[in-house]
C-alpha cells in the first residue's frame, strides 16, 4: 500500500531511504514519541505558547478517549485517513481525512468511534500572555472568544510546519530545538488562518491576520 494524500508530506519528512513503508511509519512514530518528551514551553510575539502534546496517532497507536471529557487547554485533531465520530453539546460530528477539528478549552467531547484506518496529527496547547507583553495580544484574546467546537478543511500549506518539525527533530543540526519551537508556532498560525478563513471566523469584528 501507498501513502497518499495529505499524509505523504509526514512520513517523507523522515528521509527513510531503502525503507520499507512498515519502517518508515515506525521511524516517524518513534520520531512523534521524542518530540513529546521535549519541554516546549516558550514566548513568542508576546504570546506564551505551552504545549501538553503534539503526536501522531496511527496503526497500532489508536488510542483514543471513548469518555465524554474535557481539557483545560485548546486541542486540534487533524485526520490524515480515514474518519473519526465526535459528540459535543449532544450533537454528533464526523472528521473526515483532509479535515482539522478545533476543541475549545473547557469543551467536553467525545470520540465514540473511528474508522479501522484511522490516522491523525493530535496536538494539545494553551496560550498565555508572555512575560514581554505589556498588554494582552491580539492572537490571545482571539483564542479566548473561541468557545465553540468546529471542524473545517485544511490547506496544502497545514501540515508543513509539522514535516518540518519532525525533520529538524531527526537532523539535529545547530540551532534544531529552536527551529522546533519557530515551527510550532508557525503551526499555530496556520492554523489560526483557517478558523479566520472559515464561516467560523468571518464575523470577527476585527480581523486577526491578513488573508491571502
Amino acid at each position: 500500500d501507498k501513502i497518499r494524500g495529505i499524509g505523504y508530506n509526514i512520513l517523507n519528512c523522515a528521509n527513510a531511504h531503502g525503507r520499507s513503508l512498515g519502517m518508515q511509519l515506525n521511524y516517524t512514530l518513534s520520531l512523534s514519541k521524542e518530540l513529546n518528551r521535549l519541554d516546549l514551553t516558550f514566548e513568542v510575539d508576546g504570546v506564551m505558547l505551552k504545549n501538553y502534546w503534539f503526536r501522531i496517532v496511527m496503526d497500532e497507536q489508536k488510542i483514543f478517549n471513548d469518555k465524554m471529557h474535557a481539557h483545560s487547554f485548546y486541542e486540534i485533531h487533524l485526520c490524515l485517513k480515514g474518519w473519526a465520530r465526535f459528540w459535543v453539546d449532544g450533537k454528533e460530528s464526523v472528521l473526515h481525512a483532509g479535515e482539522l477539528a478545533f476543541v475549545p478549552k473547557g469543551k467536553r467531547h467525545q470520540i465514540s468511534d473511528i474508522s479501522d484506518d484511522f490516522e491523525k496529527v493530535v496536538w494539545g496547547y494553551d496560550l498565555s500572555q508572555g512575560e514581554g507583553a505589556k498588554e494582552p495580544p491580539e492572537l490571545l484574546e482571539f483564542y479566548r472568544s473561541l468557545t465553540e467546537f468546529c471542524i473545517l478543511p485544511i490547506e496544502k500549506t497545514t501540515l508543513s510546519p509539522f514535516a518540518l518539525i519532525l525533520q529538524n527533530l531527526r537532523e539535529k543540526k545547530v540551532g534544531w530545538f529552536e527551529c522546533i519551537k519557530l515551527y510550532m508556532y508557525c503551526f499555530l498560525l496556520e492554523q489560526t488562518r483557517l478558523v479566520l478563513r472559515s464561516d467560523f471566523g468571518k464575523n470577527r469584528e476585527k480581523p486577526l491576520l491578513k488573508s491571502g
